[in-house]
């Protein structure tokens, strides 16, 4: 008899154990929000992981993600879009099998930005040709350098990769070759303006091999680095500059060369609208780098409507001060302020329209004198996800643009570089139409994901060729 209550016990812990096995299972393994995540994660690893710049931009310490490496390359630029098309309609087609009934709020938020932007991305279809990786400022060519010099080194795999990505310059700007060739044929070539003006940024990189701003950035971030003897630093600056010379450099004597055997096959110089296809590619661009989705007419009439506000609004005030008019004759500007004065004023006032948050740690640089006619007036890297660091803005001193116009080119970096805290959970302010203020409320797979798509939409390091900043893979993302 006595050994009947401990039999009991027994059956009940085991029955305990059972049901939490169970239970452990379902929420975890079995539920509706258990397979979307388990979906979405194995998305954006997938997508992060398309090549080692994207990768390392998104994740300073990838391991921790149970994200492998592979050897670092640039990746390629693919001459169609098949391949791409396929891919994001394959992800649409098993996004729609979720039950947006049996998920949770925020995973529902996700499930719907997912949907958007991938049908968004298939739209492109047979207009793939009108993308293009090289553009004055904005090109591959003129930011690729950048990117490479801001490559953070938080471990000595960093180092290993990044001289890797310096050796695989040439592979990645062949295949940008070939792309406008299949461009060219297609009569979809850049006009020969344009193709001068990227001739000269790529020339203006190169003039001084002995001399290029990337030794001393390297050099800069060996001894930062801070775990490498002074014998390690020597070797690997000697290693550094001879890829630089003999790997980057004639990679972009190559690009040159290739592209001046196009020259003259680029007819159009009226814009897209000129060319096949140029609308519904306009409408593309839109949908995927601005986030509107209404009719082309309806918002050519909300511009009207605006401009017209805005005239009656200009009208008014030179009634009440006329004197506005003879200012501005004057071309009175604001007063000069340093950088960081005017960081600390956009980080104050930005709290009229956005939550307060935490304080933001970020460094100003210069953009380096040789490249100063080519890059934009001002802009900025965003720092890995894991760590939320460095946070930098470049500063275009070669720009002659006036205090008021570098004051709001710097606004937009301020906005992308205020992160939301909830829950001790970090999200982005996102301008994409599609999230809502619940966005930022949401957990870190919503986080994940809407850096993901950001990363495609405002300058942030991206891995599409169309994209303002890094090289291509694959599929888009």
């Amino acid at each position: 008899m006595s050994n009947r209550p401990k039999f009991t016990a027994a059956i009940l812990a085991f029955f305990l154990i059972i049901c939490f096995t169970f239970s452990w299972l379902f929420s975890h393994v079995f539920s509706e929000n258990a397979r979307f995540e388990n979906f979405a994660e194995s998305i954006f690893e997938k997508e992060v992981s398309g090549n080692a710049l994207n990768l390392h931009y998104s994740l300073a310490y990838p391991e921790k993600q149970g994200i492998s490496r592979t050897r670092a390359t640039l990746g390629t630029i693919h001459p169609n879009n098949e391949k791409a098309s396929a891919q994001c309609q394959e992800y649409v087609k098993k996004l729609k099998k979720f039950s947006q009934s049996k998920l949770s709020t925020s995973n529902r938020l996700t499930l719907d930005l997912l949907l958007l932007y991938y049908h968004t991305e298939a739209s492109l279809g047979d207009n793939y040709l009108l993308e293009e990786p090289l553009s004055p400022s904005l090109g591959i060519q003129a930011q690729l350098p950048v990117l490479l010099a801001e490559y953070s080194f938080y471990t000595n795999q960093d180092i290993t990769d990044y001289l890797n990505l310096l050796c695989s310059t040439k592979e990645y700007f062949q295949s940008i070759l070939a792309f406008e060739q299949t461009k060219s044929d297609a009569g979809f070539f850049m006009c020969d303006e344009t193709l001068e003006r990227i001739q000269d940024q790529c020339r203006a990189f190169i003039q001084n091999p002995d001399s290029n701003y990337m030794l001393e950035i390297f050099s800069q971030k060996l001894k930062a680095y801070g775990k490498l003897s002074e014998k390690d630093q020597e070797q690997l600056n000697l290693t550094h500059k001879q890829i630089l010379k003999e790997k980057v450099l004639p990679a972009y004597q190559t690009l040159i060369e290739g592209l001046e055997q196009l020259r003259g096959t680029g007819k159009n110089t009226g814009g897209l609208v000129n060319f096949s296809g140029g609308k519904e590619y306009y409408q593309y661009l839109l949908k995927s780098q601005v986030g509107i989705y209404i009719p082309v007419e309806k918002l050519e009439k909300r511009l009207t409507q605006q401009l017209s506000t805005d005239s009656q609004e200009i009208s008014e005030l030179l009634k009440q001060h006329p004197q506005l008019l003879t200012l501005l004759n004057e071309k009175m500007d604001l007063p000069d302020m340093e950088p960081t004065r005017v960081m600390e004023l956009l980080e104050k006032n930005i709290q009229q329209d956005f939550p307060s948050t935490a304080s933001v740690d970020f460094e100003i640089r210069s953009v380096h004198k040789s490249m100063e006619e080519f890059l934009s007036p001002a802009f900025y890297l965003t720092p890995p996800m894991d760590t939320g660091a460095p946070n930098v803005i470049y500063i275009n001193h070669g720009r002659q643009i006036s205090n008021l116009e570098l004051f709001t080119t710097k606004a937009s970096p301020v906005i992308f570089t205020r992160p939301f805290i909830s829950d001790d959970k970090v999200h982005p302010i996102s301008g994409i139409s599609s999230i809502t203020a619940d966005t930022w409320k949401a957990g870190p797979l919503m986080w994940k994901v809407t850096r993901m798509i950001m990363q495609q939409i405002i300058c942030l390091p991206a891995p599409y060729p169309h994209r303002k900043l890094l090289p291509a893979r694959d599929f888009p993302g």
